[in-house]
């Protein structure tokens, strides 16, 4: 497999030289981007408005863009003067455009000018895919940096649009978009990866984790959310032959995460949790997945990997839980050049799992959990920076399923100091009241935060 992944990255560099590399990051790529889109925001002078986030996503994603063609001028310069002087043209514009776009987000001429410039490029794309273009070296390929950059420049339209509107949005929840993205690549993950578990069994622990939500009184969207998210994520992570694992796994994530909304002091990752237990059970002969599914050689992997990595990110960002993910990610990658300097491992076994969605949805998904995790963003950040030490501390003394333990050992480190939230708090006055209950008086329980 580590074969196959280095193939991939020869030619996918051999296509687009050094801008490439950029596809190599995989859904860390996805999670650079939010994290810029979090920090342009924040650097705005602007009074924070709905707009002003609009438009500071609307200037990274064509500011990235824009990027990306500059960074593909010298090669295309081998193609022809016109080839070289479009994409530097291209690529001046659009870095210009998000300089615009973030000093005045609500503009209508430049959501106008963003709309003109992303279409007339996505029509260019289009025609030069379909027939030959003399002045850019003929008829070009479909390729990975291509559709990310036409992505790109199509969602900072549509941001840049949606900053200078006049009518209101309603934004979806982050437990509904965590869980569509989980769902849907779980869903989706044998015909688009040849990985994941089959659709029924998908199904299996989506049904279990969720039915155990409803029976213990969950009703809300949020948390019936979280519920079939840590089903779609288990699906994901563990890989089993036979029914047993998953009926198992489910049982215990939907058990796991009860308790942890009934006790704001039990700061267990259901998931985490599970999936070691099944995993240490040998007749069970389950395994964890990797999930190294971008590929940049397959153009439909790779960007459907992307979208669910951003959708991810951005449900951590609208959660409060960024912190927790850089964090994670900043002490894991840290550490693990730090052992490569040392020579310790190599580039591809510190590569693959930090560019695997598996580990991603460890980060975004399992440790950045908002019913378990801190929301400051210093408390938060700790959190994220002992999962990602633990995780190299772990796997330098060559312990199976380090992730796994990093993400849990992390989480229950922290239970001694959390805070019982209002809700939390409410809900154990709640089940007190109800084990000694007044006469005549009937009990119902309340849900937790979701």
């Amino acid at each position: 497999m580590s074969g196959t992944v280095v193939l991939a990255h020869v030619e996918s560099a051999g296509l687009h030289g050094g801008a490439a590399q950029l596809l190599r990051l995989g859904p860390l790529l996805a999670l650079l981007l939010v994290a810029a889109w979090a920090l342009v925001e924040r650097a705005g002078t602007a009074t924070p408005s709905l707009s002003r986030r609009l438009g500071a996503g609307a200037a990274v994603t064509l500011g990235a863009a824009g990027a990306i063609h500059l960074a593909l001028v010298g090669q295309h310069a081998n193609e022809g003067l016109a080839s070289a002087a479009f994409f530097a043209a291209a690529g001046v514009t659009e870095l210009l455009l998000a300089v615009a776009l973030w000093r005045t987000p609500g503009s209508r001429r430049s959501a106008l000018a963003a709309g003109v410039v992303a279409g007339g490029l996505l029509v260019l794309y289009g025609v030069s895919r379909r027939w030959s273009i003399p002045a850019f070296g003929g008829q070009e390929a479909i390729d990975t940096l291509g559709l990310l950059t036409k992505l790109l420049e199509l969602v900072g339209a549509v941001l840049a649009a949606a900053a200078a509107r006049t009518w209101s949005l309603r934004p979806i929840r982050p437990p509904l978009l965590v869980a569509a993205a989980a769902l849907a690549v779980a869903f989706a993950g044998q015909g688009l990866f040849g990985l994941g578990a089959a659709p029924w069994q998908v199904v299996v622990v989506i049904v279990l984790t969720v039915g155990i939500a409803v029976a213990s009184g969950a009703s809300g969207r949020p948390e019936l959310a979280m519920a079939a998210t840590d089903g779609a994520v288990l699906a994901l992570l563990v890989r089993a032959s036979g029914l047993g694992p998953y009926l198992l796994a489910g049982a215990l994530a939907g058990l796991l995460r009860v308790a942890a909304r009934r006790s704001a002091r039990l700061a267990l990752a259901p998931v985490a949790v599970a999936a070691l237990l099944v995993l240490a059970v040998p007749p069970l002969d389950a395994r964890m997945e990797l999930l190294h599914v971008s590929h940049p050689g397959d153009a439909i992997a790779w960007m459907a990997a992307f979208l669910a990595a951003a959708a991810l990110a951005l449900g951590v960002w609208q959660s409060g839980r960024l912190p927790v993910v850089a964090g994670f990610f900043l002490a894991h990658l840290g550490l693990q050049a730090l052992r490569l300097v040392a020579g310790q491992t190599s580039l591809e076994a510190v590569e693959i799992p930090a560019a695997s969605l598996g580990l991603f949805l460890l980060a975004t998904v399992v440790l950045a959990d908002a019913q378990l995790t801190p929301a400051s963003a210093i408390p938060a950040a700790l959190v994220g920076v002992a999962a990602g030490g633990i995780d190299v501390v772990l796997r330098a003394l060559g312990t199976p399923y380090a992730p796994l333990l990093a993400v849990t050992i992390a989480l229950a480190g922290i239970a001694p100091f959390r805070s019982i939230s209002p809700d939390a708090a409410a809900e154990e006055a709640a089940a007190l009241a109800a084990s000694c209950p007044a006469r005549g008086q009937t009990h119902r329980g309340r849900n937790g935060p979701g």
